[in-house]
């Protein structure tokens, strides 16, 4: 639960599990917004991350989705040694 990205090559995938940003610097009224669970970006073409071009994109988001998926799911989100779950 929380928020992921992964890298690979020029994309970037965004994966919040959280529903609503909270920004504070915008006017209270547009503080809380809603955020789509995934969000793609072209870091060649957009290295501020401004522009969502998953939509543009399905093939790589569809892609690089699978991959953080698999990745969470292993238990880490960090590449290196596996680590124990310490409960």
């Amino acid at each position: 639960n929380g928020t992921y990205a992964l890298r690979v090559g020029e994309w970037k995938l965004h994966r919040y599990d959280k529903q609503t940003a909270r920004n504070v610097v915008v006017e209270q009224q547009l503080a809380d917004t809603k955020v789509p669970q995934y969000q793609l970006f072209n870091l060649a073409n957009d290295p501020a991350e401004k522009t969502d071009v998953a939509a543009q994109n399905p093939a790589v988001t569809q892609r690089l989705k699978q991959q953080l998926t698999r990745i969470i799911k292993q238990g880490s989100s960090r590449p290196g040694a596996e680590l124990k779950r310490q409960d």
